[in-house]
């Protein structure tokens, strides 16, 4: 199953590792040039709004205008949604 994140992008499910509230982190706990270095990093970022999360997945670090919680809140739905569908 996949996410949509924002900004036309979507991960699988399986792949997301962390979803973080870009606010929590503070800038001690997010380096974000250097891991912009990397070129792993992902912007979907929308005309005047700012990152709200950072999801983490196995392969790259998407910055996300959405909140963490609506961000869960879509795995829930695609996780109840297979298991209706297994069911």
């Amino acid at each position: 199953m996949f996410l949509h994140l924002g900004g036309g992008t979507a991960v699988r499910t399986a792949d997301i590792l962390a979803i973080l509230d870009i606010g929590l982190l503070g800038q001690e706990g997010l380096d974000l040039p250097r891991l912009e270095e990397t070129g792993r990093v992902v912007h979907l970022e929308e005309a005047g709004s700012t990152a709200r999360s950072l999801v983490l997945t196995t392969g790259r670090i998407y910055l996300s205008v959405l909140s963490p919680a609506t961000l869960v809140r879509r795995i829930r739905q695609v996780l109840d949604y297979d298991t209706m569908e297994q069911n």
